[in-house]
Formats: structure tokens, C-alpha cells, sequence
């Protein structure tokens, strides 16, 4: 673990170089931090401690920011808890944080704006919705996502987020035994992935 606590900080330090993004801030070489630890024991596959990190990192940013902060960073480690507890089976509790997380990602930048990481809260309720059997919800869910998608990278682009909006909405409308939807949005994501 020790060599991903430079190794990640000198990745993120040499990106942002290459990008040309200023250096403005404090630089960090060292990072220990849970959020970080997360990162690894997903990367490795262990769900549990990628779950255990998680909460953590979660404690520590509402201790930071407060118990009912609104933050675009619980927003996120609320999202990837959702995503942890759904690697280790457990579609509902998965669902509780996706939903914690999409509803704060809306109060930061409101119900009207289009904004990738509602769009991938949404997505990640969808998928976990078919996982349980509702896939009317599904649909609800993806559809959601894919017009936002399409809102914020343009209708006609192909852009690998609306190609997987669009094979999620094929797969949930496959499930619904509406198959003719089903290959119209496989198609359609498959012209997406091969623009």
C-alpha cells in the first residue's frame, strides 16, 4: 500500500502537468488518505475493505464539511459506497446510497441543469434497479440519464457515456420483453461506439 501513497499523487501531479492545468494549491506527494485507500482495494477487487475505506473517507468529509453538508465530495463517496455494496451483493443498500447521492448531486447544481454525475447516478440506480427485478424503473432511470447525457455532449455525438446510456436502455427494454425497442437502442449504441 505504501507505494500508492506516492505513486497516485505523483500520477495526479505529472497528468496535470501534461494537461497544462495550473499548479496552483498545495502540492501533495504523500497521500494516505482513505479516499485513496479506497481507490487501491478497488482497483485490487477487495470489496470489503474498498467498502470499509469508503465509509471512512465518508466520515471524514462530513466531520470536515459538517453532518448534513451538501458537498459535491459526499455526493461522490456516497455514489461509490452505492457501488461498493453492490460489488459485494447487496442491491439494495446500494440503492439507498445511489439515491442519497443523486439526490444531493441535484441540490448542488438543481433539477435543471444537465450535469454528468447526476447522469451516472442515475445510470448506476438503473442498472441496480434491473438487478432487482424492476425494470420499468430501469427505463425510467436510463432514460434519464441518456437525455441528460445527450444534453450535455450534443445530440448527434458519439460519446462513450450516451453509448452506454443507450446499451443500458437496449438491455432494460430487452428485459421487458419489448425487443423491438431493444435492438432500435442497441443500435443506436452500437453507432455511438463506432463513430
Amino acid at each position: 500500500m505504501r507505494y500508492y501513497y506516492t505513486a497516485t499523487p505523483l500520477k495526479n501531479l505529472f497528468s496535470r502537468l501534461a494537461n497544462g492545468q495550473s499548479l496552483a494549491g498545495p502540492m501533495i506527494l504523500f497521500d494516505k488518505s482513505f479516499k485513496l485507500q479506497a481507490e487501491v482495494y478497488k482497483s485490487l477487487c477487495d470489496n470489503q475493505r474498498w467498502k470499509t475505506c469508503t465509509e471512512r473517507a465518508l466520515q471524514k468529509e462530513r466531520s470536515k464539511w459538517g453532518k448534513n453538508a451538501i458537498h459535491r465530495d459526499i455526493a461522490d463517496l456516497l455514489n461509490n459506497l452505492g457501488l461498493a455494496w453492490k460489488s459485494l451483493g447487496d442491491t439494495r443498500k446500494a440503492i439507498g446510497y445511489y439515491e442519497q447521492s443523486l439526490q444531493m448531486t441535484r441540490t448542488i447544481y438543481g433539477t435543471s441543469f444537465a450535469n454528468d454525475d447526476i447522469a451516472a447516478a442515475l445510470n448506476n440506480l438503473g442498472l441496480a434497479w434491473a438487478d432487482l427485478g424492476d425494470h420499468r424503473r430501469a427505463v425510467s432511470c436510463h432514460e434519464q440519464s441518456l437525455q441528460m447525457r445527450r444534453s450535455i455532449y450534443g445530440e448527434g455525438v458519439g460519446h462513450p457515456n450516451i453509448a452506454s446510456s443507450l446499451q443500458n436502455l437496449g438491455t432494460a427494454w430487452n428485459d421487458l420483453c419489448d425487443h423491438r425497442n431493444a435492438v432500435r437502442y442497441y443500435e443506436q449504441s452500437l453507432q455511438k461506439y463506432l463513430w
